[in-house]
């Protein structure tokens, strides 16, 4: 049986757009395409503003008082405002409620959210989402918020991206030092591999259906054949569904070394993919025992991922635990047991202070491996 993925590792919490649908939108929004119109039910901050004036350079924050990462964005908007008073930046406010809620939280934030906010206008074609979100977010293929577009002097859209990453393209837009031939290509290019990325989701439903992983992987493979950047995000359940046939083992880890050397070695959740897929069972229960072609590629997984993971600034330590256990376990099956406990000792140390602090299996495991490290001892 094809062993599910269902890696929560490093998983980040995407907030979805409710109304998106993996189908195109009607109308597409590119960078380099005129700015569709505004559409806005109200200001709750600032001096409205009705429409794209010629010559002037606007910033839209799509936000909702709900999302988390759209807050934290929040005091970054305000001094990009204030650096570039020329720009006009408005938040607009998506997929809320109430917009009495709009009109609390704007008035707590004060002069943190010192720059124009307004409603999105109410959509006749979506009992979801406003105009905004489908002519703008949709029509972009934003698959969550915050996202931010900024509108240049001759009413076109420049950029788009996460309002984090405003700075750069921001300031060369109003000083008309802006690539936007280049800036369209680039973004056009996502948008092909966005594409790309939900015709196969859309493949691999109905090959996984079959049951058949052979199938999954000849969907895989014309797929990475056509859009290769694929091949990354895929990669993984491509090394699973090989794995999972009894007469592809040797073809399995092959390409599971190409993926850890080369097309997923920066990859966090492809790594731990591997390396579980070859430590667990279909139960997702530990391997006590595994051979040592098997134990050789989890090791180099491993340790790959936890080398990856040290050097991510910010990482939480829980994870890293994580990755150590699984360096742990990769030795345990291999019959390090010296090893293992070492490896083991690591993650415990590095859990201290997390949540995965209070986690008794941990403990419980560094005894196994403590008790088959013994001399004379057998491993059970």
């Amino acid at each position: 049986m094809l062993r599910t993925l269902a890696i929560t590792l490093l998983s980040l919490p995407l907030l979805s757009l409710v109304a998106a649908a993996a189908d195109a939108p009607k109308k597409e929004l590119l960078v380099g395409d005129p700015a569709p119109p505004l559409a806005l039910k109200e200001f709750v901050k600032g001096e409205p503003v009705k429409e794209f004036a010629k010559g002037k350079v606007y910033v839209l924050e799509f936000w909702a008082t709900w999302c988390g990462p759209c807050i934290k964005s929040i005091p970054h908007v305000t001094e990009l405002q204030a650096r570039h008073k020329e720009a006009v930046i408005i938040g607009v406010d998506v997929m809320e409620d109430a917009d009495d809620d709009v009109k609390e939280f704007v008035k707590q934030m004060g002069k943190k959210m010192e720059y124009r906010v307004a409603i999105d206008a109410k959509d006749p074609k979506s009992e979801e989402a406003g105009i905004m979100a489908r002519t703008w977010l949709e029509a972009s293929y934003q698959e969550g918020i915050p996202a931010s577009f900024i509108v240049n002097g001759d009413g076109k859209v420049a950029w788009i991206g996460h309002p984090m990453e405003l700075d750069e393209p921001l300031a060369k837009i109003i000083a008309g030092k802006w690539d936007l031939a280049a800036a369209t290509k680039t973004f056009k290019d996502e948008v092909e591999s966005t594409k790309a990325s939900k015709a196969l989701d859309e493949a691999l439903e109905k090959a996984m259906e079959s049951g058949k992983p052979q199938q999954i992987v000849a969907v895989l493979d014309t797929a990475f054949a056509k859009t290769p950047a694929l091949e990354k995000e895929h990669g993984a359940l491509k090394f699973n569904a090989l794995l999972a046939q009894d007469d592809q083992k040797e073809k399995a880890l092959a390409y599971g070394k190409k993926l850890i050397d080369e097309v997923a070695k920066d990859d966090p959740n492809a790594l731990y993919s591997i390396a579980n897929a070859l430590l667990t069972d279909d139960e997702d229960q530990p391997i006590d025992k595994v051979d040592a072609a098997s134990g050789k590629l989890a090791l180099q997984a491993t340790s790959q991922l936890v080398k990856l993971l040290d050097g991510i600034e910010g990482m939480p330590a829980a994870n890293k635990s994580v990755a150590l256990e699984s360096v742990a376990l990769a030795h345990f099956a291999s019959g390090n047991f010296k090893e293992a406990v070492a490896a083991q000792e690591q993650a415990i140390k590095m859990a201290k202070g997390s949540e995965r602090e209070k986690d008794a299996s941990l403990a419980a495991t560094l005894k196994k491996y403590q008790a088959a490290s013994q001399p004379g001892a057998t491993k059970k």
